[in-house]
């Protein structure tokens, strides 16, 4: 199989519109953004035709189809045979070396990738980006370090296409089992003290003066997975005044430790304190609107972290934009259904970041 290095991967500076078909759209904002001049991490983007090669040089895609072969009748409702094809799948993808070719590429990037950040062996983030989307179906993995465990999660990330879930969505949306090949994100990892969503359009009044930002301790997953009540704070875009502040008690908190994350207690001394401070409030909505009007001034929905190891405003950076979903592109405003309260509305948004 005759295959040109540079299809594999493509760093974020050179990453544009055209490569969105191999890459996906979360790699393509982050690009789009870094190129802006926006605080986006460092990193670059492995394309479905990595995934194509690797599936395709090792044999591996006969095996897949071989196992699935077994479940082709299987119901959607069926979530233990699923499981079990789900398990299966996943140690073929394990059990499947690399093509050197590719395997040199990845680290030959990933020692570039420490050398810019001054970091021997440097903490990145493994992240699916789909050229669909499906938010919250495919596997990310945090504080990955060093190179055999990058490539383990990449693989990792590979076959979560081949999870239970995934499997059951696509039989049930009466779509191929074999294939759903993903591109991956690999970027510098950022060790949040604090992190979370910011709207750049208030999600409930549809204000588009006024952004409103979840924050919570540690890492933002605490925050996309809804496991934490986060403080919520709504700024007035013109003044920039903190219009609204509320700061919920936060328990526990999503943390980096020895090559990856975990869930830990947040001492009674922080839980009730707001876990960003004003002057922190104030440079995510500038920068938030900066990013919104490089994506054609549609209202954003942004994951954010304020890194520990980095005085402000350096602390802060951007690690995903899209949409606001539910966005009226004609109508130019936010969809609400009638009758719901506004923190249910919120909860919903935050609902389809995971799930839409």
């Amino acid at each position: 199989m005759t295959v040109q290095k540079e299809e594999f991967l493509v760093w974020f500076e050179d990453l544009l519109e055209v490569h969105a078909p191999l890459t996906g759209k979360k790699a393509l904002s982050l690009a789009e953004m870094k190129r802006a001049g926006l605080p986006v991490p460092s990193g670059f983007a492995l394309t479905i035709k990595a995934w194509d090669f690797f599936v395709n040089e090792t044999g591996l895609l006969g095996r897949i189809r071989e196992c699935l072969a077994h479940y082709r009748n299987v119901e959607f409702t069926d979530l233990a045979a699923f499981e079990e094809a789900g398990n299966r799948l996943f140690e073929l993808f394990e059990s499947t070396p690399l093509p050197s070719i590719l395997r040199n590429q990845i680290l030959k990037s990933y020692d570039r990738l420490s050398e810019i950040s001054g970091v021997e062996s440097v903490p990145v983030a493994v992240r699916s980006s789909g050229t669909v989307s499906r938010p919250g179906l495919f596997s990310s993995f945090l504080n990955v370090s060093g190179r055999d465990m990058l490539l383990k999660k990449l693989v990792a990330c590979w076959a979560s296409a081949y999870s239970p879930r995934a499997l059951a969505m696509r039989a049930q949306r009466g779509l191929p089992l074999e294939r759903e090949a993903i591109g991956v994100v690999v970027c510098q990892f950022i060790p949040a003290r604090s992190a979370g969503v910011l709207f750049t359009a208030h999600p409930v009044t549809r204000n588009p003066n006024q952004c409103v930002i979840e924050a919570s301790w540690g890492l933002g997953e605490s925050v996309v997975q809804s496991s934490v009540t986060p403080d919520r704070f709504t700024v007035n875009r013109t003044t920039l005044e903190i219009e609204e502040r509320v700061v919920h008690p936060k328990l526990s908190q999503v943390v980096s430790r020895d090559k990856g994350i975990r869930i830990e207690s947040i001492s009674k001394s922080a839980q009730n304190l707001p876990s960003l401070e004003d002057q922190e409030i104030i440079a995510l909505v500038k920068q938030a609107e900066k990013v919104e009007r490089l994506f054609g001034n549609i209202p954003q929905d942004i994951e954010w972290a304020v890194s520990m190891n980095e005085p402000f405003p350096e602390s802060i950076f951007f690690l995903q934009a899209r949409p606001i979903a539910g966005f009226h592109r004609e109508k130019g405003e936010i969809e609400k259904p009638p009758g719901i309260e506004d923190p249910e509305h919120i909860a919903e948004l935050m609902i389809k970041r995971l799930f839409g």
